[in-house]
């Protein structure tokens, strides 16, 4: 995942950071898929959404482009990189377009036929957000850690290869979900 070059201030992402250290040393050639944010993490205010118009979103800058990839890319270049006769050391991997909050919500009112404003819950209550959604407090912890990670800017590709670029959109994400989630 990008973010995964840090051993901290990554959230969950740290163990994707793990995994890429207990792989390279294990065998001599070793691809490592870094993909942009999921565009399926939206699905967890679809249902909000859909009910009463709003999309709580946790990044600081509700205009900024920020890079999303579908799972679905996420997949297939994966697939892509096993069949490959010299795959590359690291694939960096987002959607087909920078995305921002606000072009999510658009997204998703041309989806769902209803507006949908994106609000930005304080800062000092994301943790009990996060875990009054069910998350076990550890984890809550993790996904502050994250978005944070994320509005301060530490947690970006590296640069250090071409970027990939997926092919399923936002909308085609969004219009794969039931218009009505429970």
């Amino acid at each position: 995942m990008g973010g995964a070059q840090h051993a901290k201030g990554n959230g969950p992402i740290r163990g994707s950071h793990v995994a890429e250290a207990v792989l390279a040393d294990a065998a001599k050639d070793v691809t490592f898929v870094r993909a942009a944010s999921f565009q399926e993490n939206w699905v967890h205010v679809w249902g909000l959404a859909a009910a009463q118009g709003i999309m709580p979103a946790f990044l600081a800058d509700l205009e900024a482009k920020t890079e999303m990839v579908a799972a679905a890319d996420i997949g297939r270049v994966a697939a892509e990189q096993l069949m490959a006769d010299k795959p590359p050391h690291l694939v960096e991997l987002a959607g087909p377009v920078p995305a921002s909050v606000r072009d999510a919500a658009a997204t998703m009112s041309s989806v769902l036929g209803k507006s949908v404003q994106p609000v930005q819950p304080p800062r000092a209550q994301w943790q009990a957000m996060f875990e009054g959604s069910g998350m076990h407090p550890e984890f809550a912890r993790l996904m502050v850690e994250m978005y944070d990670g994320w509005n301060s800017g530490h947690l970006r590709f590296t640069g250090d290869v071409p970027l990939t670029r997926g092919k399923v959109t936002l909308a085609q994400t969004f219009a794969s979900w039931p218009k009505r989630k429970a």
